[in-house]
């Protein structure tokens, strides 16, 4: 039965994170590249894959779905937040946040966004005046 929702909701995962990343993409603005905008929707794909099978696998602990989507939307939060840097730099960070980091998906899926961004540009520094 797990293996026959997984299959059921992938074509439906796809879609609904292609077209977030279709008006989410271009609206902000980002590199304009089809190859670019495809690895965005992959690295946007596994965490919202991720966060459906987590909420899923504990659904068949815990029977109150209610109870499930609030600890599972807190724990991928949390995930956000240690892992992916934007809340704090991960070098300042307490050492066993640090480890905690490396554990959590988000920080992969964010360092994927911001190489797929930030790859082949250079900035410079200049006098303003």
């Amino acid at each position: 039965m797990l293996l026959a929702y997984v299959i059921h909701i992938i074509p439906f995962s796809i879609l609904s994170v292609a077209i977030f990343g279709a008006v989410i993409y271009w609206t902000v603005g980002l590199n304009p590249e089809i190859t670019r905008f495809g690895c965005f929707i992959a690295a946007a794909l596994v965490p919202h894959l991720m966060g459906e099978l987590l909420t899923l696998s504990v659904l068949g602990v815990v029977d109150n779905p209610n109870i499930v989507n609030a600890g599972v939307a807190l724990v991928n939060i949390a995930g956000i937040l240690v892992g992916s840097g934007l809340l704090r730099s991960l070098q300042e960070m307490p050492l066993v946040f640090q480890i905690l980091s490396y554990i959590t998906y988000q920080r992969y899926s964010c360092e994927l966004l911001v190489v797929n961004e930030f790859y082949d540009l250079n900035f410079t520094c200049g006098k303003l005046w």
